[in-house]
């Protein structure tokens, strides 16, 4: 929570510079605020886990978990995208669409959290499952807050001019409202998105997982500024195409399944009599 609010701060912050004057410390207060974000997923990773080991799961710590998760996933990414956008030579029906995606991107967070901790609870005792499932429903507000700053850095990297390309990128920060109005629907879609730490740290060890999560770290490690984009991107388009083709193969499967049935009810050659 109070990466979050570090983040909102310095997205905040960069609003009070010159854009003509002072673009280097606007990257740097921007970036620092995407950091802190990235920083709050490491705390999100951890506390949990920690609570597990030690048994000290409860209500109290899975609705605070949530109110953090709100603050440093849900609205501190929309902050930093609107301060961006409001540094540019928009129109005003430009920014006024823009903050409306940013705002169902907030709400859509809300909802996912309140969902999770919904399902999170034992409808036994109303105590909270201490194993953890292998797959989320819906895109998990961590995620989602990475897909969605991202593309700052990104932005930061092809307009720098010391340490970057020193391009036009002004497509990124109008791509930003209607990825996270993407990111929005696939949070409270019903899209199951692997849980990558309990893939990597459950009985079953498997080596694919752990060869993906070394990759992405080295490719963070050499190239910071694109390899969350790509990173993320993976995550949330990869895991969205296999959600949809498993939708399709289950159709498939229940068609062929009653297309037999009706054969065999018609007494078709083969069937038992």
């Amino acid at each position: 929570m109070i990466c979050g609010f570090g983040a909102m701060t310095l997205a905040m912050r960069a609003t009070q510079f010159s854009v003509e004057s002072e673009f280097d410390s606007i990257a740097f207060c921007h970036n620092s605020a995407v950091g802190l974000i990235f920083l709050a997923m490491v705390f999100d990773v951890l506390d949990g886990r920690i609570a597990r080991m030690a048994g000290l799961t409860s209500r109290f710590g899975a609705e605070l978990d949530s109110l953090s998760d709100i603050v440093s996933f849900g609205v501190a990414p929309a902050v930093v995208a609107k301060s961006l956008l409001d540094l540019g030579d928009w129109s005003s029906a430009v920014v006024r669409v823009g903050w409306v995606m940013l705002v169902l991107y907030v709400a859509a967070a809300a909802v996912r959290l309140a969902r999770y901790n919904v399902e999170a609870i034992k409808p036994t005792d109303g105590s909270v499952a201490t194993k953890g499932k292998d797959y989320f429903v819906g895109l998990p507000s961590p995620a989602a807050a990475g897909m969605a700053v991202s593309p700052v850095l990104l932005y930061y990297f092809l307009t720098g001019k010391q340490e970057g390309l020193g391009v036009d990128a002004s497509w990124v920060v109008l791509f930003l409202p209607p990825l996270m109005l993407l990111l929005a629907w696939l949070m409270v879609s019903r899209v199951r998105y692997m849980h990558v730490g309990n893939r990597l740290f459950s009985g079953r060890k498997r080596l694919w997982p752990v060869m993906l999560v070394l990759v992405g770290l080295a490719f963070m490690v050499a190239l910071p500024q694109v390899a969350g984009t790509v990173v993320f991107g993976a995550y949330t388009l990869g895991f969205l195409i296999w959600d949809l083709g498993r939708r399709a193969r289950s159709v498939r499967a229940r068609r062929l399944g009653g297309k037999s049935g009706d054969r065999s009810k018609n007494g078709s050659p083969g069937a038992p009599e």
